[in-house]
C-alpha cells in the first residue's frame, strides 16, 4: 500500500511540473496576441522609425515622408491582420496598410515649402535629400513639381508590408509566423482547463499526504522548484534557439524579432527564478516542521498502538 501510496505521489508531482511548465508557457503565448506586446516591442526597437526609412529608400523616393505618428497609426493597423491571424481568424498573413494619398502629400508640400532658399551655388538635392530649394521657382509650385516627380508610379494607397519586409511566403520569417499561429491555436483555447487541472492535481496531492501536512510541504517545495528550473532552462534555451534563428530574417524584422524574444523570455525567466526560490522556502520550512522521530517516541508510537493480547504479554513478561 505504501508502495502504490508513493508511486501515485511521483506521478502526480511530475504531471504537476510538466502542467506547470505548459501553463505558464501558454500565458506567455497569449501575449503574442495583444496588440500592447507589439507595440512596446516596435517601440523599444524604433521599429516606426527604421520602417520609414527602409519604405523610403528600397522605393527610390528618398523624399516620401509620413507625418509624425501617421505611419505608427497605420502599422497598428496592420498589427491587427497580424494577430487575426496567428487567432485563427484569417487564414493568410495579410500586411497591406492603406494609405492616405492626399494627407500624405499635404505633409510633403508644406516640408517642401518651409525649405530655405539656396544660397547661390548650392545644389538643392544632395544624397537624394532637397536641403533647400532654386531661387527662381515659387515654394508651391516647387514643391507640387518635387512631389509629382517623387510618387510618380509609386503605389501609394496601398502598402505591402510583407514585401517591404521581406515576409515572403516561403521566407524563415513567415515560417515562424505559422509554426507560432499553431502554437497558439493549438494551446490557447485549454488555457483555463490547464488552470482548473493544475488546482485539482495539487488538491488530489494533498489528499494523498492526509494529515502529514509536512510531508505534503516537502514535497509542494520540490515541485515549485523543479517547475523553475525546467522554466529557466528551457526559457534560456528558446531564447537561443528564436535569436539564431532570427539571424536569417531581414534585418529590420532580425532587430524587432529579438526585442520581441527578449521581453517574452525575460517575464518567463522572472516567474521561473520566483518558483525556484519560493520552491526552496517552502521546502526548508517542512523541513524544519519535519522532526526526527526519537527512539522514545518510537516505544510510546508501539506501546499506544498495541492489541489487548500483546499488552497483557508485554505485562506478564514484566511482572517476571
Amino acid at each position: 500500500m505504501k508502495v502504490i501510496k508513493a508511486s501515485s505521489v511521483g506521478v502526480l508531482s511530475v504531471l504537476i511540473v510538466f502542467l506547470s511548465f505548459v501553463f505558464v508557457m501558454t500565458i506567455h503565448l497569449n501575449s503574442l496576441t495583444s496588440l500592447e506586446f507589439y507595440q512596446d516591442m516596435f517601440t523599444r526597437s524604433d521599429f516606426y522609425a527604421q520602417l520609414e526609412t527602409k519604405i523610403t529608400r528600397g522605393e527610390g523616393s528618398t523624399m516620401l515622408r509620413f507625418s509624425p505618428g501617421y505611419l505608427q497609426i497605420m502599422v497598428d493597423g496592420a498589427v491587427g491582420n497580424l494577430l487575426a491571424y496567428l487567432r485563427g481568424d484569417r487564414g493568410e498573413l495579410d500586411l497591406r496598410i492603406s494609405i492616405d494619398v492626399n494627407a500624405t502629400k499635404e505633409y510633403l508640400k508644406k516640408e517642401l515649402i518651409a525649405l530655405p532658399v539656396c544660397a547661390p551655388g548650392v545644389i538643392p538635392l544632395v544624397d537624394g535629400e532637397y536641403v533647400c530649394r532654386y531661387t527662381h521657382v515659387n515654394a508651391s509650385t516647387f514643391a507640387n513639381q518635387v512631389i509629382r516627380e517623387t510618387l510618380e508610379g509609386y503605389p501609394l494607397e496601398t502598402l505591402d508590408l510583407s514585401t517591404v519586409l521581406k515576409l515572403g511566403e516561403e521566407s524563415s520569417g513567415a515560417k515562424t509566423f505559422r509554426d507560432l499561429r499553431e502554437l497558439v491555436m493549438l494551446l490557447k483555447p485549454f488555457l483555463w482547463m490547464q488552470g482548473i487541472l493544475l488546482v485539482l492535481l495539487l488538491f488530489l496531492l494533498y489528499l494523498f499526504h492526509g494529515n502529514a501536512s509536512k510531508h505534503f510541504l516537502l514535497n509542494l517545495g520540490l515541485i515549485m522548484f523543479f517547475s523553475g528550473v525546467l522554466l529557466l532552462g528551457s526559457s534560456l534555451y528558446l531564447e537561443l534557439v528564436l535569436k539564431t534563428l532570427s539571424l536569417t530574417f531581414d534585418p529590420l524584422i532580425s532587430s524587432v524579432f529579438i526585442t520581441g524574444v527578449s521581453m517574452l523570455f525575460y517575464r518567463q525567466l522572472m516567474i521561473g527564478g520566483v518558483l525556484l526560490l519560493v520552491g526552496l522556502a517552502i521546502f526548508m520550512i517542512g523541513l524544519i516542521k519535519h522532526k526526527p522521530v526519537t527512539v522514545h517516541e518510537i516505544k510510546q508510537h508501539e506501546i499506544k498502538h498495541e492489541k489487548p493480547s500483546e499488552k497483557q504479554e508485554t505485562n506478564s513478561k514484566t511482572l517476571v
